[in-house]
């Protein structure tokens, strides 16, 4: 029995515009296998300390060759309570009008907070954000080791800033205001502050006293 749905498109992971409090984390294009219809998804995630109650999003369908194809699909997510690190909108099917469009782009336009506060996005633009790189990528597994034992067992990423966040070693995203990591409270002044080297060096010295033992 083939699958119902067919997948046309996958958007770049973690788009995000400075000043957004929320990251378009993934977006696809789904073909209905059964009614020829075609829809969207995408999944949002949260990065403000505040609860989002409702968000707008607009798509800009695209045709086989890229280009631009009818009016700008715009779609309201309401009823939300989504708190900070979590993700909403994924269940939600986007119709495109038409059944031609093969890709698209995607911007979020405005959101609301439980407070009745609201970010519109203006003229943002929309980028893909880098990965972490993860501690095991460059380090071996006696620094990976000595790397928690200073920083904690939660630590799987470096240090990284991009745009107007930065991102923890725990793997949360913060704002280029907060002092400390919203997740695991490290002080962003000791993260940066973090040298390999000197690592590398506290590491040679336990493993001295560990070979004595």
């Amino acid at each position: 029995m083939s699958e119902r749905y067919s997948k046309l498109f996958s958007l770049p992971e973690n788009l995000y515009a400075e000043g957004s409090p929320v990251i378009i984390a993934a977006g696809a294009l789904l073909k209905d296998n059964q009614t020829g219809r075609v829809i969207a998804q995408l999944k949002l995630r949260n990065i403000s300390p505040k609860i989002i109650k409702a968000a707008t999003v607009s798509l800009f369908p695209l045709n086989t060759v890229g280009k631009p194809l009818g009016e700008t699909v715009r779609y309201e997510y309401l009823d939300l309570n989504s708190t900070r690190d979590t993700d909403f909108g994924s269940k939600s099917a986007i119709l495109m009008p038409d059944i031609t469009t093969r890709s698209f782009s995607a911007m979020v336009a405005e959101v609301i907070f439980a407070d009745n506060s609201v970010w519109n996005a203006n003229d943002a633009t929309w980028e893909t954000l880098k990965n972490s790189e993860t501690l095991t990528s460059r380090l071996d597994s006696e620094m990976v080791k000595q790397f928690r034992i200073e920083y904690g067992s939660g630590a799987k990423n470096f240090f990284l800033e991009q745009k107007d966040l930065w991102h923890c070693i725990c793997g949360a995203i913060n704002h280029r205001g907060e002092t400390e990591c919203h997740f695991c409270r490290k002080s962003v002044c000791e993260l940066k502050a973090i040298d390999i080297n000197t690592l590398r060096e506290h590491k040679e010295q336990r493993l001295a006293k560990e070979r004595e033992k």
